[in-house]
């Protein structure tokens, strides 16, 4: 699969967190390259992004979830940018923001727009921080992501061949659906996050995880069908997840799951950037000729582990930059593993120590036309590729959605304990 190539290719980066650090004997690209917007500029990118899903053959119990289909979609991605210059963004003054409208057309068509915003360097020369950005799109859907202290840096200018430095994980997110449901998550630096969803029925769900593993997940919070998910910190190679019912009446036993240790080596997060120098741009970006046919390959792995919902998102980003003109393609390559279940489809959760879905998704965008308004030679562009980033935001918000739909509907139509129900799906064998 392209998408796990792609990481495997770059896996070499490495992660960490928190750091700017240049990597040793860095080798200055010719010229260096200019990125300092200018107020009216608008840039022109279109692509392709193709996504594909599928479940690999669970073993186990029969009510494991059976394999379906691969199922492949494709979209073209449209992406006009016009900057503004200072700007303000959750009280951060002297910001440029690209506002983006993106048009991914598919399954559907979905028009996107996006305030994008950056601090670029004085001078020219320094770390470039993306400091979030807010979007809307036309299913209704706003977000607003907010990047903290030690993270949100996509580029050291001038380009530097050889170059390194990472990120931690710091970020908060806010996110709201046209139907009420809103979900507001708080990570740290180390990966560990904090999260409340709250429906339009007026139920709310909320999930912890700690560095470690371990956590907890309250779905249909405070109300009396109320479930609780604790998950232990791995041990001796295994994961204990106990579920409760803490408002039922009598108080039913808890049930256990026991499945393999499936976290990662390494933390909950790593954002590790690597300069490859001047490359020549893949063909798949279509550059128009007049743009060149090389630039300095910023090249990014980003890793998040999410220890409640059970999945593991691996990610790969190739920023090609021109000297002059910025930010001329970009590419994307995301694999999301699932390792539980929260569908529904064979009870309230599935737990497995192996992945039980995947996820991947593949995306190129390129530089197609520019129109520079500001006088001057050097012209910026600067481009997040967000098509792939809000597909993989609609699994996690569809798995607590799910969950607090599941648990209620199952609650409604069996009245007997938790642990009555659920007894054949009490332990799953490695």
């Amino acid at each position: 699969m392209l998408g796990a190539a792609l990481l495997l290719a770059l896996a070499a980066c490495g992660g960490g967190s928190g750091s700017t650090t240049p990597g040793p004997n860095p080798r200055p690209s010719p010229g260096g390259s200019s990125r300092p917007a200018q107020n009216g500029d608008t840039f022109h990118y279109n692509g392709t992004l193709i996504e594909t899903f599928w479940r690999p053959a669970q073993p186990g119990p029969s009510n494991a979830p059976s394999p379906v289909p691969t199922s492949t979609t494709s979209w073209t991605v449209d992406n006009v940018a016009t900057v503004k210059t200072n700007t303000t963004f959750h009280g951060t003054t002297g910001l440029t923001d690209f506002g983006e409208t993106e048009v991914d057309a598919g399954l559907q068509t979905i028009t996107t727009l996006t305030d994008d915003y950056f601090q670029f360097p004085s001078g020219g020369a320094g770390p470039l921080i993306e400091n979030g950005y807010q979007s809307l799109d036309s299913n209704f859907v706003l977000n607003d992501v907010q990047r903290g202290a030690g993270n949100g840096v996509v580029d050291m200018l001038p380009e530097t061949g050889g170059s390194t430095w990472t990120n931690n994980a710091r970020l908060t997110t806010a996110e709201t659906d046209p139907d009420g449901q809103t979900s507001n998550r708080l990570v740290n630096d180390d990966g560990s996050y904090s999260e409340t969803d709250s429906f339009p029925d007026g139920t709310s769900s909320s999930a912890f995880s700690n560095a470690d593993g371990s956590g907890l997940y309250k779905v249909l919070k405070g109300s009396p069908i109320e479930t609780d998910y604790t998950y232990a910190a791995p041990a001796g190679g295994q994961i204990a997840i106990t579920v409760t019912e803490p408002g039922a009446s009598p108080q039913p036993s808890p049930i256990v799951f026991t499945v393999p240790d499936w976290l990662p080596a390494g933390g909950l997060a790593s954002d590790a950037y690597l300069d490859n120098g001047l490359v020549t741009i893949p063909a798949a970006c279509v550059l128009p000729v007049t743009f060149g046919a090389q630039g300095s390959d910023i090249a990014e792995h980003h890793t998040s582990v999410d220890p409640i919902f059970g999945t593991v998102d691996n990610t790969v980003v190739h920023t090609y930059v021109v000297q002059g003109r910025g930010v001329a393609c970009v590419t994307r390559a995301d694999v999301l593993t699932a390792f539980y279940d929260f569908s529904g489809q064979n009870g309230l959760a599935f737990f497995e120590g192996k992945p039980i879905q995947f996820t991947v998704i593949d995306e190129t965008i390129g530089l197609q036309s520019e129109t520079v308004l500001a006088s001057g030679e050097r012209r910026p562009a600067q481009l997040v590729a967000r098509g792939a980033a809000r597909l993989v935001d609609a699994v996690r918000m569809h798995s607590a959605k799910t969950m607090q739909t599941t648990v209620r509907r199952a609650r409604a139509a069996d009245t007997r304990p938790f642990s009555a129900r659920s007894s054949a799906r009490r332990t799953h064998p490695s």
